[in-house]
C-alpha cells in the first residue's frame, strides 16, 4: 500500500478545509456517499486539520 502525502493546509480550497469536499479531488462529499479521514493536514503557522477523501480507495492519484 502506497502512503500519499497530504498537501499543506494552506493549499486547500474552502470546501476541503472545512470537510465538505475531498481532499484529492475536490469532489463534493456532500453526498449520501460521505467521505472518510484522510488524516491531518499541516499548515505553515503550525495548525493541523482533519481532511477527507472520496470513500473506498479514495481517488486516483492525480494527473
Amino acid at each position: 500500500m502506497t502512503t500519499r502525502t497530504l498537501p499543506s493546509a494552506d493549499e486547500l480550497t474552502g470546501p476541503q478545509r472545512q470537510g465538505w469536499a475531498c481532499v484529492w479531488c475536490a469532489a463534493s462529499l456532500c453526498t449520501a456517499r460521505g467521505g472518510v479521514s484522510a488524516g491531518r493536514a499541516q499548515g505553515a503557522g503550525g495548525y493541523s486539520i482533519e481532511v477527507y477523501q472520496c470513500p473506498g480507495a479514495g481517488c486516483p492519484a492525480p494527473g
